[in-house]
């Protein structure tokens, strides 16, 4: 999977991309798409043809070899038009294949190729070669499914796959030139559908069936073009547990927003089957990778899931208001410790009445939406790159933790809310990693929810009543009604305190 999403950024970056305002021929789109390739690991090779308009490019293939995964892109013919106006048209026929290979000591052990092609596409380059432009615009991309070959005796599976974008339109634009040449890019889509339909091998029962719906949507990503070239090569180069440098000025980040999400999946196999189905009214993601290291981050808006099964004795229904989730971790060693970051958020989470009555079924507990938010900050410093962490040879973690902010806690749920906030330190070098800090914590409705609890048939009197001492005995009490604070302090030297009372 690595080769084949490289490949398909030297597609990106070779036949659909880059200029605005100037001259470019359709040799020189040649040239730059061959050296994009070879930054980029890989070759692009071509049967070429002068023609009164340009250029005629057959038999074009572009392929890329990293340790025995080989990923090949191919088609029969492409045309590069000049339009008389300083643009060049780029026509390619169809389809355009898109191949992976893994082979072990040699043999060929799986292959699996995809189809692309296109309905009323539309590409053009304009500018010149250090401010180069492609705008492309198609009424549908589609993917499907090609060979799919499997000689490690584990069988074929039969499978059907069609991924369609919909009234698509985005640029490309590629500044600079040499080892100083930057990416900004812009796409929209009117829809995204994917239908996958997937069978056991020929011998054997099972199958898998997922569809998507994406809406409308748009999207948008930049940074150096160069430095992620040179990262690309290093890393088809790198040995397992070898240090991989981080470029200079590597930086790449995105994101895409959309207006909808529906998706549907069914698996069978024998004596088992498990549906589900959900839907969102929108959402976010973003990324960002570079010399501060790789973050993820996606959210949406009214969300739901529901799941359906033969071993389970009743429909599942999970809604929430917002769902979200965020991290910023580091990836390579530095002297200094790196920033790194955490969040979770379900916000109006609610389930069910026959999930409810299962756990409560006198209705003792308050239905009310549930809420978890959780936002965590600090720094690790690392000891090993972990692009180059070779678990077998690794004698201890490839990293430690240097402080850990608690920004936000919130948890509200069954008439009860817990929220607290805090910070810590940790000394180098300990194993178990020791803490020094505080951190602050409030809850309100225990004793409530201990009754309802109790009321419910969840839990016996005895045990809330040891619960409420235990709380008298290590929280105070809060401003509110039925509220009790704390103030949990990790000492130098190991030790814990709950309020002053040492735990530890």
């Amino acid at each position: 999977m690595k080769a084949l999403s490289r490949t398909v950024s030297v597609l990106a970056l070779g036949l659909l991309a880059a200029p605005a305002m100037a001259d470019v021929t359709a040799a020189e789109l040649w040239a730059d798409w061959q050296e994009n390739a070879a930054a980029m690991a890989g070759t692009m090779t071509a049967d070429v043809t002068e023609t009164g308009s340009g250029l005629l490019l057959t038999n074009v293939t572009i392929t890329q070899d990293q340790q025995g995964a080989m990923s090949t892109q191919s088609v029969d013919q492409v045309e590069l038009i000049e339009n008389g106006d300083g643009t060049v048209s780029i026509v390619p026929s169809q389809p355009y294949r898109i191949r992976s290979e893994v082979s072990e000591d040699g043999q060929l052990m799986a292959a699996f190729e995809f189809l692309v092609t296109y309905e009323g596409l539309d590409v053009v380059a304009s500018g010149d070669m250090t401010d180069l432009t492609y705008a492309y615009s198609a009424d549908t991309i589609t993917m499907s499914e090609g060979e799919i070959m499997d000689a490690t005796g584990s069988g074929t599976p039969e499978m059907n796959v069609a991924m369609t974008a919909m009234g698509v339109a985005s640029t490309y634009r590629l500044t600079g030139s040499g080892d100083a040449r930057d990416l900004v890019s812009e796409v929209s889509w009117d829809g995204l559908n994917v239908e996958l339909d997937a069978a056991a091998p020929a011998g054997e029962t099972g199958q898998f069936k997922m569809s998507m719906a994406v809406g409308p949507g748009s999207g948008d990503a930049n940074g150096s073009l160069s430095a992620f070239q040179t990262f690309t090569r290093t890393l088809a180069s790198a040995q397992p547990g070898q240090s991989i440098e981080m470029p200079e000025g590597l930086a790449l980040d995105g994101a895409l927003t959309y207006d909808s999400l529906t998706w549907d999946f069914q698996v069978q196999e024998p004596g088992n089957s498990v549906a589900a189905n959900g839907q969102n009214g929108g959402g976010e993601i973003g990324f960002g990778f570079g010399e501060s290291g790789l973050s993820y981050a996606l959210s949406a808006v009214d969300t739901s899931v529901n799941v359906t099964g033969s071993q389970i004795p009743f429909p599942v229904n999970l809604a929430a208001a917002a769902t979200g989730f965020s991290i910023q971790v580091p990836m390579v060693a530095a002297p200094e410790p790196s920033d790194m970051a955490l969040a979770l958020n379900y916000t109006d989470l609610t389930v069910n009445d026959e999930v409810w009555m299962m756990v409560d079924p006198g209705g003792a507990i308050p239905r009310d939406p549930a809420t978890l938010d959780i936002d965590l900050t600090g720094t690790v410093q690392l000891f090993t790159d972990l692009f180059a962490m070779d678990p077998a040879t690794m004698a201890g973690p490839p990293g430690e933790l240097r402080s850990l902010d608690l920004n936000t806690l919130l948890l509200r749920a069954a008439g009860a809310e817990l929220t607290g906030s805090g910070a810590l330190t940790f000394q180098p070098g300990a194993m178990p990693p020791m803490p020094t800090g505080t951190i602050d914590l409030a809850l309100q409705g225990l004793n409530g929810l201990l009754d309802r609890l109790t009321a419910a048939g969840m839990l016996p009197v005895e045990q809330a009543g040891m619960m409420r001492g235990m709380a008298g005995m290590f929280a105070r009490p809060g401003a509110g009604p039925d509220t009790l604070e704390t103030t949990i302090e990790f000492l130098p030297g190991g030790g814990i305190t709950a309020n002053g009372i040492p735990l530890q």
